[in-house]
């Protein structure tokens, strides 16, 4: 439970059913007019019942959250997660779905004001920065913290998977087994805010950007970020294609290198 100014966050497991507050409530959390609605995703209902899973509204700064194996548009229950704040479009979805980035066990709570983003293992519980904590984002420094849930350990530490610094702007992802200083074999992800280079390496490959070993780069200038498997090739919006982010509007996607689709789509 987190309390943050009038920002109260209450996540409980999500087999128990009862008005919110009660124990069926996953997470409510109240930010001036930023309601947060956490619900199973197996029930359906309009907004506010059982089958929101979580929606936010902060200006604009809307997130919706729903279980991956659900198809549809965006507002429906294919939604994983969709943030507006400006241009700041994130997408989370599970690599073996369809739709945008990590997955059903995706909890996701976000606060409008800081802009924190927390999932957590849906088969977990314990509070932030703890094992159960998958990904954590601060607005107003943007970082990005994912943890495996069955690991522990500081930043940086073989724990991290992915770190952002919005004002560098910094992105490091690590595979979970494996440990060095970032440009190693163990550097996933790079990014660098100045030019916005982001570098994704598969753990076990080597090789200069552009080869196959290179799974993301990013382009400074309109931030265009590609992400490709290690053992594909192909050009943007290919089956290659697992993320393009783009600086100027912020989008952020992640799709999986076996599937296709454009920017925006489910299948993202």
């Amino acid at each position: 439970m987190q309390r943050a100014t009038s920002q109260h966050v209450y996540i409980h497991r999500g087999d128990m059913t009862g008005p919110l507050n009660s124990k069926c409530v996953i997470l409510m959390q109240r930010a001036t007019s930023q309601h947060v609605y956490i619900h199973r995703g197996d029930m359906t209902g309009p907004l506010n019942s059982k089958c929101v899973i979580l929606m936010q509204r902060a200006t604009s700064q809307h997130v919706y959250i729903h279980r991956g194996d659900m198809t549809g548009p965006l507002n429906s229950k294919c939604v994983i997660l969709m943030q507006r704040a400006t241009s700041q479009h994130v997408y989370i979805h599970r690599g073996d779905m369809t739709g945008p980035l990590n997955s059903k066990c995706v909890i996701l709570m976000q606060r409008a004001t800081s802009q924190h983003v927390y999932i957590h293992r849906g088969d977990m519980t314990g509070p932030l920065n703890s094992k159960c904590v998958i990904l954590m984002q601060r607005a107003t420094s943007k970082h990005v913290y994912i943890h495996r849930g069955d690991m522990t350990g500081p930043l940086n530490s073989k724990c991290v998977i992915l770190m952002q610094r919005a004002t560098s702007q910094h992105v490091y992802i690590h595979r979970g087994d494996m440990a060095g200083p970032l440009n190693s074999k163990c550097v996933i992800l790079m990014q660098r805010a100045t030019s916005q280079h982001v570098y994704i390496h598969r753990g076990d490959m080597a090789g200069p950007l552009n080869s196959k070993c290179v799974i993301l780069m990013q382009r400074a200038t309109s931030q265009h970020v590609y992400i490709h498997r290690g053992d594909m090739t192909g050009p943007l919006n290919s089956k290659c294609v697992i993320l393009m982010q783009r600086a100027t509007s912020q989008h952020v996607y992640i799709h999986r290198g076996d599937m296709t689709g454009p920017l925006n789509r489910i299948t993202e």
